[in-house]
């Protein structure tokens, strides 16, 4: 078996088509990603993608080029290339944390162990289970009107699930949903998203009044430090409870679904650790009943094509996905996802299917 004989990075600053906003945070037009290329002794390489959410896991683009530079990369050589499983537990072992870069580590590592073995990355993962995967819209902050007028748009493409963020102002939200519903109607599966930014007891009275517009779950209500938030969340309400914020870990999801806090797992990841992780969680999930949304936090097509691939093997019933990301991006620089449709076929291109033109790697772009 081939072994890996080299590891580079590279960071490239990417525009996307306008600021996104949610409860707490802008995310500015220019974002910066950084890109890994995992070789093996035959030529043949692999990639991946970090996109750092901070506020998530404390992950700077610099420290994650560090951490891959200096540690993960040079432990990985002399590595065979195909035992994707033994490298990970093995980067487990060394350095702990650090689940932005491993992940975009671990996305290469499949995708040079698919294309060394002419396979597609679902094929590794033991076969899929769906052919195609439904894609839920995303939309950022802005006035109700605005953000009616871009569900109605999304929904007209062919979007059949949306998922709107909120304020954590009950008045200024309750104008969103209603704005938003009387644009797209009750066909339409809608989620919310928070991003922590209710309290307890607000997010109680919130959620009594979101009861009226027929909501798949609501995300993240509370900040992710308060351990009974959630589970006291969803002990006042008939709506769904998802956690995000609060779920970095398969620890987490363990103690989420064991306390009876959630209804509903949302799996990114850069937050998880990688493909692997995050297979473990839906796992466990579903033999809990609960339900899991992979999502594309603004990526490229080569995060999007990961989160594809894990959504395709992955159990339970069929949920529509988050793998939006390069629809926010002025540009992507990967090809081979196909056009970004409400619905997206997995393809059975070897390892993630997804490339980068030659010359990304040779300098990096501001």
């Amino acid at each position: 078996m081939p072994r890996i004989v080299g590891v580079d990075t590279v960071v490239h600053n990417l525009l996307l088509n306008s600021p996104f906003k949610i409860s707490h945070k802008v995310l500015k037009q220019k974002q910066d990603r950084l890109f890994v290329r995992i070789w093996s002794e035959d030529g043949r390489y692999g990639i991946g993608e970090a996109a750092p959410l901070p506020f998530f896991t404390g992950e700077t683009t610099p420290v994650i080029r560090e951490i891959i530079d200096h540690l993960l990369g040079p432990a990985m050589i002399g590595q065979e290339a195909l035992d994707v499983r033994a490298v990970m537990a093995d980067l487990e072992e060394r350095i702990p944390g650090n689940s932005t870069a491993k992940a975009a580590v671990e996305m290469a590592l499949w995708d040079l162990a698919g294309k060394c073995r002419q396979l597609p990355v679902y094929r590794l993962l033991g076969g899929k289970l769906r052919q195609t995967i439904p894609v839920a819209y995303v939309l950022g902050l802005g006035q109700p009107r605005e953000m009616a007028e871009e569900a109605k748009k999304a929904v007209t493409r062919g979007y059949t699930t949306l998922k709107t963020k909120l304020t954590g102002v009950l008045k200024t939200d309750i104008s969103i949903l209603e704005a938003i519903r009387e644009a797209v109607g009750f066909e339409v599966a809608l989620r919310v998203d928070a991003n922590c930014a209710y309290s307890v007891k607000d997010a109680i009275k919130a959620a009594r009044h979101f009861e009226d517009f027929a909501l798949q779950y609501m995300e993240q209500p509370c900040p992710a430090h308060l351990p009974e938030a959630l589970r006291r969340v969803r002990e006042h309400t008939d709506i769904s409870i998802a956690a995000d914020e609060s779920l970095l870990s398969r620890a987490d999801a363990f103690e989420l679904i064991s306390q009876g806090s959630v209804d509903w797992l949302i799996i990114k990841l850069i937050k998880v650790g990688g493909i692997l992780p995050a297979l473990e969680i839906a796992t466990f999930a579903s033999w809990a009943g609960i339900g899991c949304t992979i999502v594309s936090p603004i990526e490229t097509s080569i995060g999007t094509a990961a989160g594809l691939h894990l959504a395709a093997v992955m159990p339970g019933p069929p949920v529509a996905h988050e793998l939006c990301g390069p629809e926010y991006l002025a540009s992507d620089p990967a090809s081979g996802l196909g056009p970004l449709e409400p619905v997206l076929r997995v393809g059975d291109a070897s390892g993630l299917g997804v490339d980068l033109a030659e010359d990304f790697f040779a300098e990096e772009r501001n």
